[in-house]
């Protein structure tokens, strides 16, 4: 149905990018609904992501970080930090300064030893399951859609 259509469309990041074509192909045919809004996702996966350029979005060779979280989280405290919506060049400046000599500080305490905070748990496990079904993947002990159906669940898409 749809429910598995999007789980598949939504997996596809973490499909080896020669690969990632044929689990799309598959979804399609596994999904014969011909409801206007569901053929207008299946162009718009169609044409955007899997004819798009795929190394911009593919996470598949990818261990670490697969969201921009990270850059939205600087986004949002150099926000706080501004506290205005519009900083005239002289304050943007001391705060690029200010977050300079933040990001020293954290290196120099990295170089003495110090610690990188680490990745919540629930994260860390999510890390090692989809490398785990990788490893089966490369293995060959699942088989492609086997593989694509297990990462989408642990995508957690209800």
């Amino acid at each position: 149905g749809v429910r598995m259509l999007v789980r598949r469309a939504a997996v596809l990041p973490l499909i080896p990018e020669h690969r990632v074509e044929d689990v799309w192909l598959e979804a399609l045919e596994d999904n014969g609904d011909d409801d206007n809004d569901v053929l207008r996702f299946k162009d718009y996966v169609t044409e955007t992501w899997v004819e798009g350029h795929l190394t911009h979005w593919n996470h598949y060779e990818n261990d670490g970080s697969r969201t921009t979280n990270v850059v939205e989280g600087w986004h949002h405290k150099f926000n706080r930090m501004c506290r205005r919506p519009h900083p005239n060049i002289f304050m943007f400046i001391q705060l690029i300064q200010k977050e300079q000599a933040a990001n020293e500080a954290k290196m120099i305490q990295l170089a003495a030893g110090g610690v990188v905070r680490p990745k919540k748990k629930k994260y860390r496990q999510l890390d090692s399951r989809i490398r785990h079904l990788k490893d089966r993947l490369r293995q060959g002990t699942i088989q492609l859609m086997e593989y694509a159906d297990a990462a989408s669940r642990l995508l957690h898409l209800e």
